[in-house]
């Protein structure tokens, strides 16, 4: 049994108890070259995915789907910097939350611009409502 999760949603879950949420939206990472103008270049760049669990994936493959060259394989990285690496030397562009973007280190050897469609979401910190007033929830909300 799960105590606690984290998802990411558009609209705050109804059937989890709401422990902590995180709003955000999402933004597309490119190489520098690479204008918002200009996003039918995507299709000779390799998608990049954190993981084959990738929150944004989904967002990833839309972009690949309309302005790349369809589902192609995409790489599956396990971490931010890698990803930030491919994308920085021409190889992929990738979907993250513009909070990280706006902090991490890697930010200025990418080109950020705004996602192309609906790109506002929110990580929900969420638990099931019958472990709501379990103590491991308790002391994990007042982490969060």
């Amino acid at each position: 049994m799960i105590d606690i999760g984290v998802i990411t949603a558009r609209e705050r879950p109804k059937r989890f108890h709401l422990i902590k949420a995180f709003p955000s939206e999402l933004c597309l990472l490119t190489p520098k070259g690479i204008g918002p103008k200009n996003l039918k270049q995507l299709g000779d760049l390799q998608p990049m995915l954190l993981g084959d669990a990738c929150f944004f994936g989904q967002a990833v493959m839309e972009l690949s789907t309309k302005y790349g060259s369809g589902l192609q394989a995409q790489a599956n990285l396990f971490s931010i910097e890698s990803i930030l690496q491919c994308i920085q030397v021409g190889l992929g562009y990738s979907v993250s939350p513009r909070v990280l973007m706006e902090k991490h280190t890697m930010a200025s050897e990418v080109a950020v611009h705004d996602y192309p469609g609906r790109k506002k979401f929110s990580y929900f910190k969420v638990c099931l409502h019958s472990r709501a007033d379990s103590q491991l929830v308790r002391e994990i909300s007042q982490y969060v």
